[in-house]
């Protein structure tokens, strides 16, 4: 896995379908729908088509919590993923395995084991499904698990979740084995269902690789201009449903703010003309490394929420991404930061870029200075457009003055830290 590009990988996203679906995956109809009657096969087919019509893996993970517990309905269950699976860059014999779905057991989802350890995590490590009829009576199994509900269980079923022949995760059910015991046409039901998960956790996973790729600048490491006004529109959307929170409720007196730091340095845009393409590349990632680093709360994997939105879906306290929108300009979004706080963050930015001497390896020593402003919402602007005019306002006022130096909207230039 480790060997592949992502191009590569991007490559093999399988769409939905259920023509696409059966043929992307080699083992689906030997493991799965030829055991199947011609009824629970079409039955399967739809289930696949819905996992597969999913982006959010957490909607994933909820349709097959559904189904199961629908279709097999074990009193005890779980299911694993790898960690870092859809990380083209990791190696599995470097991750886990981790509880994405822990269902009446004691084990908290999140709780990790090693791949190789133990009953389930031989599982994944064999890439084979196993039925244990009789647990208590199988001393071999017996020394392997290692869990809980495995040491007290009477059966075991594990079924490997596989995507173009890799393991990408583990389904176990405890002690759903009936009198009758596991019927190949229900070990068929579940192995089929794991290859839908695993191509819809695959396409998931790697669609949101991809829009990762491009909301982000290759050279500094930010996000972009392009994914800036989608995260200040899903700002807005936050401001604006408090209010409407407020207006149904009279005793709501919540309002959500947040601010916007505007930094331009003119020394980096121009040194672009003078310094190799190599040393500007790697001037540019020592920015952007130092700016993320200077920023209290960074949250490099931030996600713009989709309609409909709520008070729910408004980002997490104090959370900061940073952005290069090319031409030496950087902007910072600060999730409920009062101007007062942004100023600061926006002082320790300024203190950053005046006490640090880059290309020292190159011996070139450069140092750089940086204009920087900052605008609050509602007070500095309630739009995209009216709060990026405040921050840009701000901005040039030092600009124009000092050239060096931080303003905040409305109260001026700032001291320096």
């Amino acid at each position: 896995m480790a060997d592949e590009s992502p191009k590569d990988k991007l490559g093999g996203i399988v769409p939905s379908g259920s023509g696409a679906i059966a043929k992307s995956s080699a083992s689906l109809m030997g493991r799965g729908l030829r055991s199947l009657s011609g009824w629970d096969a079409a039955r399967v087919i739809e289930i696949g088509k819905k996992l597969t019509s999913h982006q959010d893996p957490e909607l994933i993970l909820r349709t097959i919590k559904e189904k199961v517990e629908e279709f097999l309905n074990p009193p005890i269950w779980s299911l694993l993923l790898v960690d870092g699976f859809h990380d083209i860059e990791r190696p599995h014999e470097d991750a886990e395995l981790y509880y994405a779905i822990a269902c009446g057991t004691t084990i908290p989802e999140g709780h990790r084991i090693k791949i190789g350890d133990g009953f389930i995590g031989h599982i994944a490590k064999s890439n084979s499904s196993v039925v244990i009829t009789d647990v208590q009576t199988n001393a071999a199994i017996l020394a392997q698990v290692q869990e809980p509900q495995e040491k007290r269980a009477e059966s075991i079923v594990a079924v490997p979740l596989r995507f173009e022949g890799e393991y990408i995760g583990v389904i176990e059910l405890i002690d759903c084995v009936g009198l009758g015991g596991f019927s190949q046409a229900d070990l068929s039901l579940l192995e089929a269902l794991a290859d839908f998960v695993a191509i819809a956790l695959w396409n998931a996973a790697y669609l949101g690789w991809a829009d990762i790729l491009i909301s982000t600048d290759e050279q500094t490491g930010l996000y972009n201009a392009r994914y800036l006004d989608n995260w200040l529109d899903s700002e807005r959307r936050g401001y604006e449903a408090s209010l409407e929170a407020n207006k149904r409720d009279d005793d709501f007196i919540y309002i959500y703010t947040f601010s916007l730091v505007c930094v331009v340095s003119d020394e980096l845009k121009n040194l672009a003309a003078s310094l190799s393409y190599a040393q500007y590349i790697q001037l540019l990632g020592a920015v952007g490394r130092g700016i993320k680093d200077s920023c209290p709360n960074y949250n490099p994997h931030g996600v713009a929420v989709s309609e409909p939105y709520t008070l729910k879906d408004c980002h997490t306290a104090n959370e900061t991404l940073a952005f290069y929108c090319g031409e030496g300009k950087f902007y910072l979004t600060l999730s409920e930061h009062s101007k007062e706080q942004a100023s600061v963050i926006a002082s320790i930015i300024h203190k950053f870029f005046r006490d640090t001497v880059w290309l020292q390896d190159q011996g070139l020593n450069v140092r750089l200075t940086a204009s920087i402003g900052v605008a609050t919402c509602p007070e500095d602007g309630r739009t995209e457009a009216e709060l990026l005019h405040s921050a840009e306002e701000a901005m040039n006022l030092v600009r124009k003055s000092t050239g060096d130096g931080v303003a905040a909207t409305k109260i001026g230039i700032l001291p320096p830290l």
